[in-house]
């Protein structure tokens, strides 16, 4: 599918001339909808813009619909309608005993317009005699499936083929290739690329040595290696540098003659290559920004300034994050009835210690008339929140804050118009309502977070982001370390690229008193040397070494238990060492690179609050173990929140019950001393 699409980006920018072109699809998501769009509510309605280019061919493209829908609905008596442009295309009932219903559109020219489709969708839906959906609450909906695109072909122009260019290339990529012989910073530009092409282009690379192409052609392959470690047979039809200290991305078209069939075999690649470190590293860089890609309508291009890449992400504790920054969209919900939308929320772009958020929403809706009702609702992860009661303003400006926040990895914030036109739900005849949020002003804003004096898994990465990240390893500069730091770069970085861009650890080699010495940075040490970790970091870690026995130390109990271990295991914990947090990762000395793999993977699999600080894998299965204590510290400001909050709530009765004390202390003492004098008194 990429590959399609970039072909015909090149096709429109450099006026190709294409002939045979196949039918390109492209689902909705790749015009920043959700994979599935959801419409709520009796009557409800979506619009959906669809970008269109000028040299399509409208004889050859169409829109198509699938849609499923609730259950309960009466298929008989519920209808959709679909509108291009806002002109009516086609309307059926959802007569279908398999619930799913599809819809083939043909494009017509007169219905692009400033270079996009609109395609609404509209629905009047019915449950048994009821059209009211107050008394079937949540049973109203239908949803454009995965299976919902747009399908097109692109006129031929007059202009002649160009073969394959840089930004073409890329989505073909299968393969990155390295060099016989590695170090680790082959190896980290390996894994940084792996990840990326992943995560953006949705390409699961494999790692390829050279060797393995000695009598066959290499194709559609990441040539991953500095200058001089390139065969001549590569080099010589790469271009000249002129710059020693550029770096170079090329396409390079391999063949391969059979020696026997005399068969031609041919391949196209990208060589991404440098003659001195500094020119290697700039090269490999550049693979990591998709709009230079993207635009890379060239054979090659020299890089003479290195792109920057985050190791920390910018966001900062206590400021607001705007809708618009989590990709909320700028849509004018309509309809009548419960009219809901999304925003996610990573927790990547929070923090996984927050506990107390402060939200802003500004918006526009309908004023309401006379005899209409209206409420705005708010929900978190599925959990209710407030509501708001709409009225003739038309103007939504709220402020609120929520507490006790259990931050997952991906979170969702859904707000929703409820709207109940004069009259009732029944009989009404169309959707008048219509609401919008200012995605651009509206905003969350963390304002109390909570402390531990532990580490979990839980809530890595964001526990190791209050410096930059490092990975230090003592392990060989194999092929097999590049698919586990590529899964820790990938675990490092959830959801979208994050405020500013992804985050790339340092990844290096080093002594233990180089590493002893870097207190500036969080660190991930992944080692086949237990003893030598163990020593050095002392009391610290919840797990020990020593010849065949693993001691385990919890914080209340020390040591927890000593058992005899089978070598093959690893181990992976976390712990503070000086106030810094350490990942410490132990793999056997002939590990395979499953059990890595494993130890790094599994820590996606920590889903619910604080259940482990150590995992431990036997190369099959992994477990979690939590060696800390239970009760964890808070910070000044929650706590101050929490002491404010309950004597705004309970202060008229604490005032109530001290006074009634003191009037009991009181009459206590003025008892007491009548007693004493009676005594006195009678002593006398």
């Amino acid at each position: 599918m990429m590959r399609k699409y970039y072909f015909i980006v090149l096709a429109i920018l450099l006026g190709i001339h294409t002939k045979g072109f196949s039918q390109i699809i492209e689902h909705f998501n790749e015009y920043d909808y959700n994979d599935e769009i959801t419409i709520n509510g009796a009557k409800g309605m979506q619009d959906i813009y669809i970008p269109i280019n000028e040299d399509i061919d409208n004889l050859n493209s169409y829109v198509n619909l699938e849609f499923a829908s609730s259950s309960v609905i009466d298929f008989n008596n519920s209808h959709i309608s679909v509108l291009l442009a806002d002109t009516p295309i086609e309307t059926r009932f959802l007569k279908n005993q398999n619930q799913l219903i599809s819809f083939k559109i043909p494009v017509k020219k007169k219905y692009i317009v400033s270079g996009f489709i609109k395609l609404t969708v509209k629905t009047n839906l019915k449950i048994g005699a009821e059209t009211c959906e107050i008394y079937s609450e949540g049973g109203f909906w239908v949803k454009l499936t995965e299976n919902s695109f747009f399908s097109y072909k692109i006129l031929p122009t007059k202009k002649t083929l160009v073969e394959k260019t840089i930004s073409y290339t890329v989505p073909d990529i299968k393969y990155v290739v390295l060099s016989e012989k590695n170090n680790i910073e082959d190896i980290k530009y390996a894994a940084y690329i792996k990840f990326y092409l992943k995560r953006v282009y949705g390409l699961d690379i494999k790692v390829k040595n050279i060797k393995e192409f000695d009598n066959s052609v290499i194709s559609n392959a990441i040539i991953l290696m500095p200058f001089d470690h390139l065969s001549e047979k590569i080099t010589k039809e790469l271009p000249n540098f002129k710059d020693k200290d550029a770096g170079l991305i090329s396409v390079y078209r391999d063949q391969n003659k059979d020696s026997i069939s005399l068969e031609v075999s041919q391949g196209q690649n990208i060589v991404v290559t440098g003659k001195t470190a500094l020119g290697f590293g700039k090269a490999a860089h550049y693979l990591l920004q998709k709009h230079l890609l993207n635009s890379s309508y060239v054979d090659y291009v020299f890089v003479r300034k290195q792109a920057k890449l985050l190791d920390i992400p910018k966001r900062k504790d206590y400021e607001p994050i705007y809708f618009k920054e989590l990709g909320a969209q700028n849509n004018v919900l309509k309809g009548i009835g419960y009219i809901q939308s999304n925003i996610a929320m990573p927790r990547s772009n929070f923090g996984s210690n927050v506990k107390k958020m402060d939200v802003k929403i500004n918006g526009k809706y309908r004023p309401l008339a006379d005899g209409e009702q209206g409420y705005f609702n708010l929900y978190f992860n599925d959990n209710f929140l407030s509501s708001y009661k709409l009225n003739a303003t038309g103007n939504l400006d709220i402020e609120f804050d929520f507490d006790d926040i259990v931050m997952q990895q991906e979170n969702n914030f859904k707000y929703e118009f409820y709207f109940v036109p004069k009259g009732g739900l029944c009989g009404t005849t169309e959707a008048k309502f219509y609401g919008q949020i200012d995605i651009v002003n509206s905003y969350f804003k963390p304002i109390g977070y909570e402390n531990s004096s532990s580490l979990s898994f839980f809530r890595f990465p964001e526990n190791f982001q209050s410096k930059p990240l490092t990975v230090y390893t003592d392990l060989e500069a194999d092929d097999k370390l590049i698919a586990p730091i590529s899964e820790l770069i990938d675990i490092i970085n959830p959801g979208e690229a994050g405020l500013s861009g992804f985050i790339y650890p340092a990844i290096k080699h080093a002594s233990l008193k180089e590493i002893e010495k870097d207190l500036a940075t969080s660190k991930i040490i992944i080692s086949s040397n237990r003893d030598k970790f163990s020593d050095f970091f002392g009391a610290s870690t919840f797990i020990k070494f020593k010849d065949n026995t693993v001691e385990y130390k919890s914080e209340e109990i020390n040591p927890f238990f000593n058992v005899e271990y089978e070598k093959s295991m690893g181990f992976n914990q976390l712990f503070y060492h000086k106030e810094i947090p350490i990942m410490l990762v132990n793999v056997p000395e002939d590990y395979k690179e499953s059990t890595l793999l494993s130890l790094v993977s599994n820590i996606r699999e920590q889903t619910i609050s604080n259940t482990g600080n150590v995992i431990v894998s036997d190369n099959e299965n992994s477990y979690f173990f939590d060696l800390r204590l239970v009760n964890e510290n808070h910070d000044k400001n929650y706590i101050n929140y929490l002491l404010d909050d309950f004597w705004g709530k309970y202060r008229l009765f604490i005032v109530s019950v001290l006074l009634i004390l003191g009037i009991l202390v009181l009459v206590f003492i003025f008892q007491k001393s009548k007693e004493s004098k009676a005594k006195i008194k009678n002593e006398n």
